[in-house]
């Protein structure tokens, strides 16, 4: 059986987490990565981040945009600013399909080391 997605949680030079995925997040897979993200934002104190690198996903479903608003809700009630990090194009047409745009805070690239938050352009501030 071929692994569709791995994801991994590792601390930011900052004190926040990054959650790291790779692969495909569908239906099968989103379930994984919402353990993830949730892990990552309980170990988070705000006013730390939790940075959700899709870069190395290359194809996202509406399961897994469900995953990133419910993320985004959870992290604002704590008060934890949640980034999300896109490089292909597949995801970002999800996100923009979804309407997810208005509501993520979504950068095409990782947060600048030592700055805890994403130096690139913001597609959602």
């Amino acid at each position: 059986m071929e692994i569709l997605l791995s994801v991994e949680n590792a601390p930011t030079p900052t004190g926040g987490v990054a959650v790291v995925a790779r692969g495909e997040v569908d239906f099968s897979t989103a379930g994984l990565l919402d353990d993830r993200v949730v892990e990552a934002d309980e170990l988070v104190v705000p006013p730390r981040s939790v940075v959700v690198d899709l870069s190395g996903v290359t194809f996202l479903s509406a399961a897994g945009v469900g995953v990133l608003v419910a993320a985004h809700h959870r992290s604002l009630r704590r008060g934890v600013p949640l980034w999300v990090v896109v490089s292909h194009r597949s995801v970002l047409r999800t996100l923009t399909a979804c309407d997810a745009l208005s509501v993520l805070r979504v950068v095409d690239r990782s947060p600048a080391p030592g700055t805890g938050h994403p130096n690139s352009r913001a597609r959602h501030a």
